[in-house]
Protein backbone atom coordinates (compact mmCIF):
# COMPACT_ATOMS: atom_id res chain seq x y z
CA UNK A 1 0.00 0.00 0.00
CA UNK A 2 2.84 2.39 0.78
CA UNK A 3 4.46 1.51 -2.54
CA UNK A 4 1.29 2.43 -4.49
CA UNK A 5 1.00 5.76 -2.65
CA UNK A 6 4.63 6.55 -3.43
CA UNK A 7 4.22 5.89 -7.17
CA UNK A 8 1.08 7.98 -7.49
CA UNK A 9 1.82 10.40 -4.66
CA UNK A 10 2.91 13.65 -6.23
CA UNK A 11 1.39 13.03 -9.65
CA UNK A 12 -1.88 11.80 -8.17
CA UNK A 13 -2.02 14.76 -5.81
CA UNK A 14 -1.40 17.25 -8.62
CA UNK A 15 -4.06 15.61 -10.79
CA UNK A 16 -6.56 15.85 -7.95
CA UNK A 17 -5.84 19.55 -7.54
CA UNK A 18 -6.15 20.14 -11.29
CA UNK A 19 -9.48 18.33 -11.40
CA UNK A 20 -10.77 20.63 -8.68
CA UNK A 21 -9.14 23.81 -9.97
CA UNK A 22 -10.21 23.73 -13.62
CA UNK A 23 -13.98 23.87 -13.01
CA UNK A 24 -13.51 26.62 -10.43
CA UNK A 25 -11.33 28.65 -12.80
CA UNK A 26 -13.78 28.08 -15.66
CA UNK A 27 -16.73 29.27 -13.57
CA UNK A 28 -14.73 32.30 -12.40
CA UNK A 29 -13.86 33.28 -15.98
CA UNK A 30 -17.48 32.94 -17.09
CA UNK A 31 -18.61 35.01 -14.13
CA UNK A 32 -16.10 37.78 -14.92
CA UNK A 33 -17.06 37.85 -18.60
CA UNK A 34 -20.82 38.03 -18.15
CA UNK A 35 -21.38 40.11 -15.03
CA UNK A 36 -20.97 43.77 -14.28
CA UNK A 37 -19.28 44.78 -17.49
CA UNK A 38 -20.30 46.80 -20.50
CA UNK A 39 -20.22 44.58 -23.59
CA UNK A 40 -18.59 47.33 -25.65
CA UNK A 41 -15.47 47.27 -23.45
CA UNK A 42 -12.62 44.83 -23.82
CA UNK A 43 -13.07 42.15 -21.16
CA UNK A 44 -9.43 41.19 -21.19
CA UNK A 45 -7.93 44.64 -20.64
CA UNK A 46 -7.91 44.17 -16.87
CA UNK A 47 -8.79 47.79 -16.22
CA UNK A 48 -11.86 49.64 -17.33
CA UNK A 49 -11.52 53.42 -17.28
CA UNK A 50 -13.96 55.20 -15.00
CA UNK A 51 -15.05 58.78 -15.46
CA UNK A 52 -15.09 60.90 -12.34
CA UNK A 53 -18.08 63.16 -11.67
CA UNK A 54 -15.91 66.13 -12.67
CA UNK A 55 -15.02 64.46 -15.98
CA UNK A 56 -18.71 63.89 -16.70
CA UNK A 57 -19.48 67.50 -15.81
CA UNK A 58 -16.75 68.76 -18.15
CA UNK A 59 -18.17 66.62 -20.96
CA UNK A 60 -21.62 68.11 -20.46
CA UNK A 61 -20.16 71.62 -20.54
CA UNK A 62 -18.16 70.94 -23.70
CA UNK A 63 -21.24 69.49 -25.41
CA UNK A 64 -23.17 72.64 -24.54
CA UNK A 65 -25.67 70.84 -22.33
CA UNK A 66 -25.05 73.24 -19.42
CA UNK A 67 -24.04 76.90 -19.20
CA UNK A 68 -20.81 78.22 -17.70
CA UNK A 69 -22.66 79.32 -14.56
CA UNK A 70 -24.21 75.87 -14.12
CA UNK A 71 -20.81 74.28 -14.71
CA UNK A 72 -19.14 76.46 -12.04
CA UNK A 73 -21.93 75.86 -9.53
CA UNK A 74 -21.92 72.09 -10.06
CA UNK A 75 -18.11 71.97 -9.98
CA UNK A 76 -18.11 73.77 -6.63
CA UNK A 77 -20.71 71.32 -5.30
CA UNK A 78 -18.65 68.35 -6.42
CA UNK A 79 -15.46 69.67 -4.81
CA UNK A 80 -17.15 70.32 -1.45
Amino acid sequence: MHHMYYNNGILGWLMSIMHLAFPIIFIFILFRLFTGRDNSQNHFSGHTPRNTPLDLLKERYVKGEISREEFQRMKDEIKS
